[in-house]
């Protein structure tokens, strides 16, 4: 018995240390073409991945929210422009091996474009120093991998990538720990 209540404390201590706990949540809008219906996700304060995009100085950031909404995946993107002069737009790059079934922006977007299968851009307002804009929403078969990602406004370019669904290694780390208790509890009964 005692070990059982060992095995769940340093269950529930490696679940802090690898983020699992529980998290806040955060609500974005997105609008889907062509009617401009709002709809808001709630998704964890921590993004699934985010990426730092960088051109000499400049800097942005990137977080990427996914999940797998039956045989597709849901993508929700948020842009920080960190210190780059302005960003006007947000570019996935080289996507052609992905085509989006649905595609969402936000309310102050100007366009979006999906040309030749190869790039999809999202245009807004123009984008200081500190701001953040959120609610790019792509639905789309299958995951997408290595993205390479752009902020642009026409001259120096933020850039770097983002990635598709990986295996959480938190996750798993608990289910390994979980299933070597129940070896260990199966080998002291016998």
């Amino acid at each position: 018995m005692k070990r059982i209540l060992v095995l769940a404390l340093l269950t529930g201590m490696l679940s802090i240390v690898c983020g699992v706990s529980s998290v806040e949540a955060v609500t974005i809008t997105t609008y889907f073409l062509p009617g401009y219906t709002p709809t808001s996700f709630t998704v964890s304060d921590t993004p699934t991945y985010t990426s730092t995009l960088t051109y000499l100085s400049e800097n942005a950031i990137v977080d990427v929210w996914y999940w797998q909404s039956g045989s597709e995946y849901e993508y929700l993107y948020r842009l920080k422009n960190v210190n780059a002069d302005k960003i006007k737009g947000f570019v996935l790059d080289n996507v052609s091996h992905f085509t989006p079934s649905v595609v969402g922006v936000p309310g102050n977007t100007t366009s979006y474009t999906f040309t030749g299968g190869d790039t999809l851009s999202w245009i807004f307002p123009q984008l200081n120093h500190g701001s953040t804009i959120a609610g790019f929403y792509i639905k789309t078969y299958g995951p997408p991998g290595l993205i390479p990602v752009e902020a642009q406004d026409g001259g120096i370019d933020p850039r770097g990538v983002t990635y598709g669904p990986v295996p959480e290694p938190a996750s798993m780390l608990l289910l390994g720990m979980g299933i070597l208790g129940v070896f260990g509890l199966r080998r002291k009964k016998a």
